[in-house]
């Protein structure tokens, strides 16, 4: 009982709270301390998980930390910019579900002219590309995604940037990984020893994990939060969406057409003469062909084993339950593992790299199929397949770039490493357009089929009658 009306409660504390902040507290000083700090030559450590996945997860954390911060600041700051006009901001983020995939596939061209592994060249100039490089490419994807919420959730700014911390993070995290499985690839090749894709899938799984216990995620409710703005989104796409986004491709175009003779070594004009030499060899359709084969095959075998999933997570609760972390930690441990799987299963040229772009595309794929909860079958197929495709591109031209003889990262890695940019830059022209031709694409059919099913449901008694 309270005396004199005073009342003597004392506030609880929430302990479920503070144990999620010594989380993250221990996520970043274990990454600062690997990253930064960590001897791994002298390590105790090391003997246990061996010299090779210290080195890769050095790197990996190393490159995060440089990256990570610049890229949220650059990314927030460029939505908050944008969302000054309604109309713009419609416009970029359109724009963005494209572009920001451009700087990963771009990388390939000009990987060995710039990323050399530590010790070839001076250290400060290739941590300087390589952080560069991954906080422009996280950037793009943060301020996607800040302008998604902003825009179609109708939240403040502060519920804006919890939303996408996570996303960002495992973003980082994944264009990490595929820039330290290719500059470290002799750590990662198992053919030279014992692989490093093991203890560091399991490093990533479990930072995955952790990362979805702290935000108070499920595989689910991930899910399920992306779709409601990616939703909206849809609901909003029209022909005319793509006016603005190609006005902007074509003013930025027109800047590089002008500033090229003075700023760059390249140009529009020797990637057009580059791509008309390609255009008429009987090459460059094979490789083509290659990659569109691999791109089908790898989308086919994980479409169906997230169809499989789907059906048994529906009829089961009990899958639904075991399933979950399973699926959270698929979103990047299985990447990890690649190098390990194609010596365990003796997989090489365009099998390899269907293996790639199933493992790639499988999670994207599964996530985005089930965040569409609201729009019908068919056109959740579509979207899904959108939304997995920048995966599936990256995936096919990572597994050429390690084990292949033809396709069109074969071609722009064997250019880069030729030192024939122009050749590299036109076979990245040609892979954006595809990429960009096969999304827009399965959006029109996924607007025209759910158009189709929505004319058909009775939206009053009058219709009925």
């Amino acid at each position: 009982m309270s005396i004199s009306g005073v009342n003597n409660q004392q506030p609880t504390i929430n302990y479920d709270q503070v144990i999620r902040r010594i989380v993250i507290a221990l996520l970043l000083a274990s990454a600062v301390i690997v990253g930064f700090v960590l001897d791994v030559g002298d390590s105790k450590l090391a003997k246990f998980s061996g010299i090779n996945s210290l080195r890769a997860l050095r790197f990996l954390s190393r490159l995060l930390l440089l990256s990570a911060p610049v890229a949220a600041i650059v990314g927030i700051t460029l939505g908050n910019l944008v969302l000054r006009s309604s109309k713009l901001a419609i416009d970029i983020i359109n724009l963005l579900r494209i572009a920001q995939w451009a700087p990963f596939l771009i990388a390939w061209t000009l990987a060995f002219a710039l990323t050399l592994e530590p010790g070839q060249r001076p250290g400060w100039l290739t941590w300087l590309w390589l952080s560069t490089y991954c906080a422009v490419a996280v950037g793009l994807r943060v301020a996607y995604e800040y302008l998604l919420v902003r825009q179609f959730d109708d939240v403040g700014w502060k519920a804006a940037i919890k939303q996408i911390v996570r996303p960002a993070i495992i973003q980082g995290l994944f264009i990490a990984l595929l820039l330290d499985m290719f500059v470290l690839a002799r750590l990662w090749n198992p053919f030279l020893g014992m692989g490093v894709g093991y203890s560091v899938s399991i490093v990533l799984a479990a930072v995955t994990l952790l990362l979805n216990w702290v935000a108070g995620e499920t595989f689910q409710s991930n899910a399920l939060k992306w779709g409601r703005s990616a939703v909206k989104a849809f609901e909003k796409e029209n022909f005319a969406s793509l006016v603005g986004p190609s006005l902007i491709v074509l003013l930025c175009f027109f800047l590089w057409l002008v500033t090229a003779p003075f700023l760059f070594t390249i140009s529009p004009s020797t990637i057009f003469d580059s791509l008309s030499a390609l255009l008429g060899t009987h090459e460059f359709y094979n490789d083509v062909s290659v990659s569109s084969r691999e791109l089908v095959g790898g989308m086919l075998i994980s479409g169906s084993l997230a169809g499989i999933v789907i059906f048994l997570r529906q009829r089961f609760s009990i899958a639904s339950r075991a399933s979950d972390p399973l699926l959270q930690a698929s979103q990047l441990a299985p990447i990890a593992l690649l190098p390990n799987l194609q010596i365990l299963s003796g997989l090489f040229t365009s099998q390899w790299s269907v293996l790639c772009v199933a493992t790639f595309t499988f999670y994207p794929f599964l996530s985005a199929f089930t965040g569409y909860s609201r729009v019908g079958a068919a056109p959740r197929i579509a979207l899904a397949t959108s939304e997995a495709l920048p995966y599936t591109c990256a995936a096919f031209v990572l597994g050429e770039t390690w084990n292949a003889t033809a396709g069109l990262g074969f071609m722009m890695t064997v250019a880069a490493a030729t030192y024939d940019v122009n050749k590299g830059m036109a076979g990245f022209v040609v892979l954006m357009l595809l990429f960009a031709a096969m999304h827009i694409t399965l959006h029109c059919l996924a607007k025209t089929m759910w158009s189709k099913n929505a004319q058909a449901v009775p939206r009053s008694e009058t219709e009925i009658v």
